[in-house]
């Protein structure tokens, strides 16, 4: 039910409405419930956009209101935080090959180590062939969804 911006936008004109002081309450809206295990990618999707949609309307909402209107116009001074280092990333660990060394899971030190140097983990064997398998199909089934026209086997 997307009506909120027209119902709450414009006048209404029936007069039960009109004669009041203040607008009628928008519908609440709640987010699907999402089940981890048995709910489609598909609906998981929808959901989290459906969720994106409610809390940019309510940010929306929150900035219009009279006390929030001016707090949203200032502008901060976050010349506090400004650095005049430039980002340089730091280089991964690699293998004879080039390939980013990777830990075990039982390396605890190693992927400690690894994640306070580079902000990164690769750990070796963290999930089975198969999910993998599966959590690549279901990106590629994401991605052909999202953008018209791409296809997983045409590399064109």
């Amino acid at each position: 039910c997307f009506v909120m911006g027209a119902l709450l936008s414009r006048p209404n004109s029936s007069p039960a409405i009109s004669d009041r002081k203040t607008r009628p309450e928008p519908p609440q809206l709640a987010v699907p419930t999402v089940d981890r295990e048995t709910t489609t990618l598909g609906d998981k999707e929808a959901a989290a956009e459906f969720a994106f949609m409610l809390e940019n309307m309510r940010m929306k909402q929150w900035a219009a209101e009279d006390d929030n209107r001016q707090r949203v116009l200032i502008r901060e001074d976050n010349e506090a935080f400004r650095s005049d280092d430039a980002f340089v990333a730091a280089k991964l660990s690699q293998d004879d090959e080039g390939y980013v060394l990777s830990r075990t899971l039982e390396d605890a030190d190693g992927i400690r180590a690894d994640f306070d140097n580079y902000g990164v983990v690769v750990i070796r064997d963290a999930i089975s062939y198969s999910d993998c398998r599966q959590s690549v199909d279901e990106l590629w089934d994401f991605l052909e969804r999202q953008c018209s026209g791409l296809d997983r086997h045409n590399p064109r």
